[in-house]
């Protein structure tokens, strides 16, 4: 029995749940999946509120931190990436979709409105004593490469489904797939 091997040109990520977390993984991931053709374009910075500006790309980290210590992921050869979003997508995992945006690859969403959170902190300590306090105010925005940060509201997504399992429209679910030309993954055999 031969085996065919075909390249994976899309991949879906599911960000429903994901309130956002590190940015340097957020970096990480996209690496894999924007391909080495883009490590120098840049992925987003961070306009603080002194006015000066941090500057990321896809294949290496921040000007003026240096490299965040993740490296570069595997390339995934992909070329467009479809994204599942809820009102629970926020942060970092906005920065997914409005990074992709800012280098004009193909990013499509489904679900529901994203929460909006388009600012980021970066955390201080302060030794009190014999105490240690941790403060992490809201201090600058971020930005895709076209400098676009106006998502307060959240993103608007592509195609408006019913993501929060209850009973779905396996019809409009072909219907999109059908529009998108989308063939449904064959089951995996791991041996």
């Amino acid at each position: 029995m031969g085996r065919h091997t075909k390249a994976i040109s899309a991949i879906s990520l599911d960000l429903r749940f994901s309130p956002g977390g590190s940015v340097a993984l957020c970096r990480y991931l996209m690496t894999a999946i924007v391909g080495p053709s883009h490590y120098n374009d840049v992925f987003a910075k961070m306009k603080f509120a002194d006015g000066t500006v941090e500057t990321w790309t896809y294949g290496g980290g921040s000007d003026k931190n240096g490299p965040d210590g993740f490296g570069t992921a595997a390339d995934l050869g992909l070329d467009r990436l479809f994204v599942i979003c809820s009102e629970n997508t926020a942060s970092a995992a906005e920065i997914v979709i409005n990074s992709l945006k800012g280098i004009g690859f193909e990013v499509h969403t489904y679900g529901s409105t994203t929460e909006g959170k388009n600012v980021g902190m970066v955390t201080s300590q302060i030794t009190y004593g014999s105490r240690v306090f941790e403060f992490a105010p809201i201090n600058y925005y971020v930005m895709n490469a076209k400098d676009f940060y106006d998502y307060p509201d959240g993103f608007k997504v592509d195609h408006e489904v019913n993501n929060q399992n209850s009973i779905i429209s396996t019809n409009r679910f072909q219907e999109i797939a059908d529009e998108k030309r989308i063939r449904p993954l064959r089951k995996l055999h791991l041996q």
